[in-house]
This record gives structure tokens, C-alpha cells and sequence, in this order.
């Protein structure tokens, strides 16, 4: 039993990766679609989020993390021509997502955020924080599937994917038991934001994978029958995916 959860935790975990990149990919393009939207230049938004993140040290040096980070592509191959391109760090938008980490991004959709009051796309920095915790869960290669129980979340899920489930027929008893358990919550949270941002040929290719790890799940199943938790969890995943994955054929 415990050598085929491995099998699925590793399996499942390969394509929740692979989701998670997917969302950062059509999160950066949607928070360009909202600046354009808005009539910004693309480089006055950097500018004033990097100077945000100015920070006086006790030498009176002025240190700033995002520029740490920038710094450090200039010895990789992929990205020393573009970080060379602007050594005064004046980068217009669409060239500054190409250099920082899905963190920093996160806290650049936060600070957008907060600069147009914007409701909608404050709600998006929470949920793509959880899918973060996500990509570096399944990037460290760390078991997602070892604990399943529930438990006492230290946030709670989101209401557009609470209300995502609820209308894929979970039931309220299930959703608090199930969105209790915080890695439950962010795999929610991460085929909620990935079947209704990415395109409809990305999320077609990806169901095509995640209903191939639905049934390996369900390739052993007699191994669970006395382990509820793992079952049930099963079944929760086989119904997310089936209300958002569905298959035309």
C-alpha cells in the first residue's frame, strides 16, 4: 500500500508541478492585459515597486532583495543578455516578469493591488500564494499525499473556490472536512485557478494527465479499503477533476 501512494504522490505530484507553472504563465499575462487596461507605460510600475522595496541598512547602505534577485541572472545563460540589457534596473513590465521568481511576482500582484485598490486581483495575490506554497512543495519533491486528514488550516480557502466546489455537488460536510487539511485546500485552490485562467488547449492537455493519475489512483483501490482518509480523498480528487477536466469525447 504504502510503495503504490508513493507511486500516485510521485505521478500526482509531476503534474500538479506542471500546473502550477501554467499558472504563473497566464497570471502574467492576465496582470498585463489589467495595466494595459489601465494605461500604464510599463515602466513606471517597476520603478515604483522596486523603489518599495528600498531598504536602509544600519551602515546606511540601501540594499533592495528584488534587485538581489535580478542580480543573480546575470551568470545564467537564459537570462544574463536581458539583465544586462538594463543595468539601471529600468525594465518596462513585460521584460521584469521574465526575470523574477513566482514569489517576488506574487508580491508585484499584491502591490499593483494596492495601488488601483483593486479587489479582484488582491483575492488573486491570496490564491496564487497558495498555489507558491504548491509549486514548491512538488519542486522540493516533498510527499503531498501523506497527510490528507483534516485538520486546523492556518487560512481558509478562498470563497471562489469554496463556491467552485460547492457547485461541483460537494456537499458543505465535505467541504469542511476536506478544505480543513491545508494541502487539500491548495490542490483545490490550483486546478480551480488553472481550468478557469489557462487556455482551453492547456487545460485539455492537462486533463488529459490528470485523469490518468485519477485512474491510477483507483488501480489498487482494494489496498485502501480500510484506510478512509486515503479513499475518500481519492474520491474528492476523481470529482474535482471530473466537474473541471471534463472530456468532449
Amino acid at each position: 500500500m504504502l510503495k503504490d501512494l508513493a507511486i500516485i504522490d510521485y505521478e500526482f505530484r509531476q503534474i500538479l508541478l506542471a500546473v502550477t507553472i501554467d499558472i504563473e504563465h497566464f497570471a502574467k499575462i492576465q496582470l498585463l492585459d489589467k495595466l494595459e487596461q489601465r494605461g500604464e507605460d510599463g515602466y513606471s510600475i517597476v520603478s515604483s515597486f522596486l523603489e518599495s522595496n528600498d531598504r536602509c541598512n544600519k551602515d546606511g547602505s540601501v540594499s533592495n532583495y528584488v534587485k538581489t534577485e535580478i542580480d543573480r541572472g546575470k551568470s545564467g545563460c537564459y537570462t544574463n543578455d536581458l539583465v544586462a540589457r538594463y543595468p539601471s534596473y529600468d525594465y518596462p513590465v513585460w521584460e521584469f516578469m521574465e526575470l523574477i521568481p513566482f514569489g517576488t511576482f506574487n508580491q508585484f500582484v499584491q502591490f499593483v493591488a494596492g495601488k488601483y485598490s483593486d479587489k479582484k486581483l488582491r483575492n488573486s495575490f491570496y490564491r496564487l500564494q497558495s498555489v507558491k506554497s504548491l509549486r514548491n512543495a512538488c519542486g522540493h519533491n516533498n510527499c503531498i499525499l501523506d497527510d490528507m486528514k483534516s485538520g486546523r488550516p492556518s487560512y481558509q480557502v478562498s470563497y471562489d473556490v469554496k463556491n467552485a466546489l460547492r457547485a461541483a455537488g460537494f456537499s458543505e460536510t465535505t467541504l469542511k472536512t476536506k478544505m480543513s487539511n491545508e494541502r487539500l485546500q491548495q490542490i483545490s485552490t490550483a486546478l480551480y485557478l488553472h481550468h478557469s485562467s489557462a487556455s482551453d488547449g492547456v487545460v485539455a492537455a492537462k486533463g488529459d494527465q490528470l485523469r490518468y493519475i485519477v485512474k491510477r489512483m483507483y488501480r489498487n483501490i482494494e489496498y485502501y479499503e480500510k484506510n478512509d482518509v486515503v479513499k475518500s480523498s481519492f474520491s474528492f480528487f476523481k470529482q474535482v477533476i471530473d466537474a473541471w477536466y471534463f472530456n468532449d469525447d
